[in-house]
């Protein structure tokens, strides 16, 4: 029978989304200091404005020119883009995200490996069944690997772009607004909040992207290769802010072109932690093992989404 050990990481990914995020977080303290320094440097002077008698508002004038304030906008997408690594159309070798997509790939394709030798293990004339060495030589693996290498870095790049225009227009109100440096600097805090908490979208959706696209490829593979009849199962996670229509799919079967179909519309990618066991198919394309579907489906009524 499939093995769920999580029900609510049934993905298994929580660890490297975890170190992914860490690691997201890190550098963006490293833009964040960045961006910091160059709005230090620009040139400001206090000014003190009679509003009534008695009463003074202090404002800030802050001397920039045209020319310099390009500049700025330029500096800022520098330092966003070096801290994520986000300068190049295509991710650079090595860009730092990129082994977080290969260890949820591999860890998918594996466990889904495994699962699936389990289940032909138990038919009384067990098909080629292949071990993870074997399976991770396959041409599919390096080459869906790099396919979600690049779909991260799309997702970054536009987050980098976005925070890049974020920051920048906040420093150009608090100019405009003659805010004292302590007000802007706060505001920059904030616009970086907004980032982490952007980072953490992209990390949950990309690191699941890649571990299910790791399991719908496997058991295909042993659909079209080997003509072992496979669907699979999907799992949502059991978790308080799953989706009704996530919770509704907990223990169908699909296509695993079904279930890509399904994730690849409207938002249904994002935030998702669900996750998909394979399961084997008789001639007339039932569950031969049903087990964990039919205690997938008793789970129904506890998901609150």
């Amino acid at each position: 029978m499939p093995v769920v050990t999580s029900k609510t990481d049934p993905s298994n990914t929580a660890r490297i989304r975890k170190k992914a995020l860490a690691e997201y977080n890190q550098r963006l303290l490293v833009a964040r200091r960045g961006v910091f320094d160059l709005f230090k440097n620009i040139p400001r002077e206090r000014l003190v404005q009679r509003i009534i008698p008695n009463a003074n508002a202090t404002l800030w004038n802050y001397t920039l020119n045209d020319f310099e304030l390009s500049q700025l906008e330029r500096d800022i997408s520098m330092v966003i883009d070096t801290a994520l690594e986000t300068l190049t159309i295509i991710p650079p070798f090595g860009w730092w995200f990129a082994k977080y997509d290969e260890q949820a790939y591999r860890v998918g394709a594996l466990q889904e490996n495994i699962n699936i030798r389990q289940l032909l293990s138990a038919l009384p004339a067990a098909p080629i069944i292949l071990d993870g060495e074997q399976l991770l030589l396959r041409p599919f693996f390096n080459e869906n690997v790099s396919k979600e290498i690049v779909t991260s870095y799309r997702a970054i790049s536009g987050m980098s772009e976005r925070t890049s225009n974020r920051v920048f227009q906040t420093i150009v109100n608090g100019i405009n607004g003659n805010r004292s440096p302590r007000e802007i600097r706060k505001e920059l805090t904030d616009a970086f909040g907004i980032a982490s908490r952007d980072a953490k979208r992209i990390v949950n959706t990309e690191i699941n992207r890649a571990n299910n696209n790791a399991r719908t490829a496997t058991a295909q593979l042993y659909r079209d290769e080997f003509g072992i009849p496979t669907g699979v199962l999907h799992i949502s996670a059991l978790l308080s802010t799953t989706r009704a229509s996530h919770a509704a799919r907990h223990g169908n079967v699909y296509t695993p072109e079904q279930q890509n179909a399904w994730w690849s519309r409207n938002s249904n990618r994002i935030n998702c932690k669900c996750s998909v066991r394979t399961v084997l198919l008789d001639d007339e394309g039932r569950v031969v093992e049903t087990a964990l579907q039919e205690r997938l489906i008793k789970q129904r009524p506890f998901f609150k989404g």
